[in-house]
């Protein structure tokens, strides 16, 4: 038996827990490969420079020995699945975000009871593994700024994405020009404040969505002044109304 709860000649283990309050994991690494799946709620995980906000429809797969760190929402159920590359071959190089289909839902669901019987457990491994499939990023991977002044407007926001803060607030409290940070976000990141921004709100509000938050009251939390203009830039991202997003 592994230190993971492994027997010999398995490559899949599955744990989950429900998250009371708002939780973070501290920069950690594993020994074998994650992949991270909130069942609920929404999750953050962040390696260097790089953070990927996930819903329910999304999961990350972390290579082994990655350093990391993950922050949770309240009221999220996470699963962590470790995988043993030498025995499971995916394919998959470095960062990888897979989109979690209902049955790749369930699976990780039934691998996760205790009292599930060897045989059913190794059909299960196997069928995950089969339709585990990667997603399209653009929605969820988020490149941090590392100028020190562009850094704190993007936790702020990170800590507030519905704020309507203009950039100049935030520039003058923190003695600084616009110009000067707005130049620093597109340099680190490749967008404009005003795109990071809405791409961080954007990826928030999908973990409400997937709550069955009514999407009128998503777009208020999220910072829109009306619904057609949260549900229009939501297309114009993830190429689908909110309303369709989880569908299917």
């Amino acid at each position: 038996m592994s230190e993971y709860g492994l027997r010999d000649g398995e490559c899949i283990w599955v744990e989950n827990f429900a998250v009371e309050g708002e939780l973070v994991f501290e920069p950690h690494s594993h020994l074998k490969a994650q992949l991270v799946w909130a069942d609920r709620g929404q999750i953050a995980v962040i390696v260097a420079e790089r953070r990927w906000i996930l819903a329910p429809s999304q999961a990350l797969w972390i290579p082994a020995e990655e350093v990391h760190d993950i922050r949770t929402s309240d009221g999220t159920e996470l699963f962590c699945a470790y995988l043993w590359e030498e025995e499971c071959e995916t394919g998959w190089e470095g960062l990888t975000v897979l989109s979690m289909s209902p049955l790749a839902r369930e699976l990780l669901r039934h691998l996760a009871r205790e009292d599930l019987e060897d045989a059913a457990a190794r059909h299960a491994r196997a069928t995950l593994l089969s339709v585990l499939t990667p997603a399209d990023a653009a929605g969820v991977d988020l490149p941090m700024p590392n100028d020190p002044r562009a850094r704190a407007v993007a936790s702020a926001v990170l800590e507030a994405p519905g704020a309507t803060h203009a950039l100049d607030d935030w520039a003058r409290q923190l003695h600084a020009s616009e110009r000067t940070i707005q130049r620093a976000f597109l340099s680190d990141t490749g967008l404009t404040f005003s795109a990071w921004r809405t791409q961080v709100r954007l990826c928030r509000s999908l973990a409400l969505l997937a709550d069955r938050v009514p999407v009128s009251s998503v777009a208020a939390r999220m910072g829109y002044s009306s619904t057609n203009g949260f549900t229009s830039a939501f297309r114009r991202h993830f190429g689908t109304t909110p309303a369709n997003y989880f569908e299917g």
